[in-house]
């Protein structure tokens, strides 16, 4: 046997550290300026589900990083059927009325959803759906306003979605909220209606995913393994069924639901600080 021996060399990551860093790049800047970007699904997709959510936890450390603070987890189940987890801060969430600025979303979607306030903490990844109910104590009703890079809505990857925070990026929650206790999920219905030329006259109506509370439960379930416990006053977002609605800019959009009034948004006109100047695309 010879005495020479084989150095194993380790496995070199850095071609993977580098493009996950691309991507993660791409959809923060894409957010920042609220203009569409490339895909990123080329980026990730050697990398599967972990490189996906690698690049969703770069995006939330630089959000911590800035001192915002974690407010709401979403569950969204994406147009193949797989349920995908996002998070939103505390500077995400607004009151009915709200105008969202055009910079601050990209290609944006709207869609009525249920929240539930978190009154107790959820601190472990095996949580299940009876501990979930029993640690929450209302049940909130508003509108999601998703932000995409791409305009078909059906295109976008699982692995996109879930890198790019399920594409959630605000909340506009109606004036009322009903207690838990008793709160009948079967028989709510929401309508979702805009006040634009083009869309005018053809309200939605959004109800639950018949299976709304277990996939909520799987995204508590990866948030917990990868954001840490939940919070008391964070909100949790159960996913609805039917495809948002498109919110173009000066649009207004209402969302009705009888146990909660209405909730309402506005797509307003981008805003910059003052002495900033956008860039111009080539």
């Amino acid at each position: 046997m010879s005495d020479e021996t084989i150095e194993m060399q380790p496995w070199d990551e850095r071609p993977k550290f580098a493009a996950l860093n691309t991507a993660a790049n791409i959809l923060y800047n894409s957010q920042l300026a609220g203009r569409p970007s490339p895909s990123i699904h080329e980026q990730i997709a050697r990398y599967s589900s972990e490189g996906a959510t690698e690049v969703l936890l770069e995006n939330y450390r630089r959000g911590v990083a800035e001192e915002r603070r974690l407010a709401a987890r979403v569950s969204r189940i994406h147009a193949s059927g797989r349920n995908v987890f996002g998070y939103l801060y505390s500077d995400s969430i607004h009151g009915s009325g709200q105008s969202i600025p055009a910079n601050h979303m990209v290609n944006p979607l709207l869609s009525p959803v249920l929240a539930l306030a978190v009154q107790q903490k959820l601190e472990h990844p095996d949580v299940n759906p009876a501990k979930i109910l029993a640690s929450c104590n209302s049940v909130f009703f508003g509108l999601l306003i998703s932000s995409q890079r791409s305009e078909k809505y059906e295109k976008i990857s699982y692995l996109e979605c879930l890198a790019d925070n399920a594409q959630a990026t605000h909340l506009v929650i109606a004036p009322q909220h009903q207690p838990l206790a008793g709160f009948d999920f079967d028989s709510h219905v929401a309508t979702l209606t805009q006040q634009d030329a083009e869309l005018a006259g053809h309200p939605a109506q959004y109800n639950l995913a018949p299976n709304a509370l277990a996939h909520l439960t799987e995204s508590v379930r990866e948030s917990i393994l990868h954001l840490g416990p939940v919070e008391p006053g964070e909100l949790l977002i159960l996913p609805g069924t039917a495809k948002p609605m498109p919110f173009p800019l000066d649009a207004t959009a209402s969302a009705r639901a009888i146990e909660f009034g209405t909730s309402r948004a506005t797509h307003a006109s981008a805003e910059f600080e003052e002495g900033f100047i956008p860039l111009e695309s080539v």
